[in-house]
């Protein structure tokens, strides 16, 4: 018995953990990021001028599959990021914060849908003249009225980059959810541009990636076509949380294998002393349902127990791997109940057939059992 209850202790803190990191990867997947990142393939460009870069822009922006397209450095989220000292306005030190810097076309708010809360968009143009800025770092200022930000002066790459706010976009997630949203700060500037955004219209997908490559390749015959989605760059954020999870999933289908080979072994041992007792309870007039109780109550009472150890141990594991993620989900009393739940349905199942098979049983053989 001791056995059962250590071996379903570790099931049900494997069975924990399984629920708790599904659930976090779903939120991953579904979390609102602040940008649109479905059907944007990011493809790699070479070094040309800002003419010969626009001019195969307008090209891709001609195919009918082609809903729009932005030069930039990156993505909004990215592993990918410039992170900068800026001056803010007439103030004559540094701010003790880094800002992560979007290097961007004046499309780039339209292909990522990014939300523009106050001001208006870029002037397009090769070199930083404006920059937009998102709420994180306003909020880190202490500046509460997007309004009065607006025509500050904002320096940056130590002055040698500096332009007036024209907007202000809602915050986004510019790395993955394990860390806080950055300040950011969005401007022109073609020299750092390494990217085509391009937002394809999903029912023309693989046809439209082709006729991209056609006209890149015809602009780039020597160099090799390179292009990623946005959405599948964000999952590589979590891979060693998806390898973790097919770890412990793998873990608990063995945990709970010999847990179930020890319960039914115990099941057989208490059948095999009982069959008599049997017999003559249901002679003497006890149910089927009274029979199954009888066995029921003893692997009811071990996952119980083995529930009192696994949970308090299984809430401090998950609650230190969740400590690792900024934006997560929060443990509730439904993943521990789904895990006990489980145990209880995988016990049942277990021993099911030998219980029902006794509590049927002739009383005339039971009683012939020696």
């Amino acid at each position: 018995r001791s056995l059962i209850v250590i071996q379903f202790a570790i099931s049900q803190v494997l069975i924990i953990g399984v629920i708790v990191i599904m659930n976090q990867m779903r939120y991953t997947k579904q979390a609102e990021l602040g940008f649109d990142k479905e059907s944007i393939v990011m493809v790699k460009l070479g070094n040309d001028s800002l003419n010969t870069m626009n001019s195969l822009k307008n090209e891709f922006l001609r195919l009918p599959g082609i809903e729009k397209v932005s030069l930039c450095y990156q993505a909004p989220s990215s592993g990918y990021s410039w992170n900068n000292s800026i001056r803010f306005g007439a103030d004559a030190e540094e701010v003790n914060f880094l800002t992560n810097m979007k290097l961007a076309d004046a499309d780039y708010l339209s292909t990522f849908d990014l939300e523009l809360l106050a001001g208006r968009n870029l002037t397009p143009s090769d070199t930083v003249r404006e920059v937009i800025v998102n709420e994180a770092l306003l909020q880190s200022m202490g500046i509460t009225s997007y309004e009065d930000a607006l025509g500050e002066i904002i320096y940056a790459n130590g002055g040698s980059m500096s332009g007036p706010i024209v907007g202000v976009v809602s915050n986004f997630h510019d790395r993955s959810l394990h860390e806080g949203i950055s300040a950011a700060l969005i401007t022109t500037a073609s020299e750092m541009y390494s990217n085509f955004a391009i937002k394809i219209n999903g029912n023309s997908m693989k046809s439209t990636l082709e006729e991209i490559e056609r006209l890149w390749v015809g602009q780039y015959p020597d160099k090799l076509f390179e292009y990623s989605f946005v959405d599948e760059d964000i999952a590589r954020f979590y891979e060693a949380e998806d390898t973790l999870l097919k770890g412990i999933q793998f873990f608990s289908f063995i945990a709970i294998f010999i847990g179930c080979l020890g319960l039914y072994g115990l099941i057989s041992f208490m059948i095999s002393q009982k069959t008599k007792e049997v017999g003559i309870r249901k002679v003497l007039g006890g149910g089927v349902s009274h029979i199954i109780w009888i066995f029921g109550k003893e692997f009811v009472r071990l996952i119980a127990i083995a529930f009192l150890i696994a949970a308090p141990i299984g809430w401090w594991f998950m609650n230190q791997w969740l400590k690792d993620f900024e934006f997560k989900i929060t443990l509730d009393v439904w993943t521990f109940a789904i895990a006990v739940g489980c145990s209880i349905l995988i016990a049942a199942l277990t021993v099911g057939y030998q219980v029902l098979r006794v509590a049927y049983i002739n009383p005339v053989l039971s009683l012939k059992t020696e």
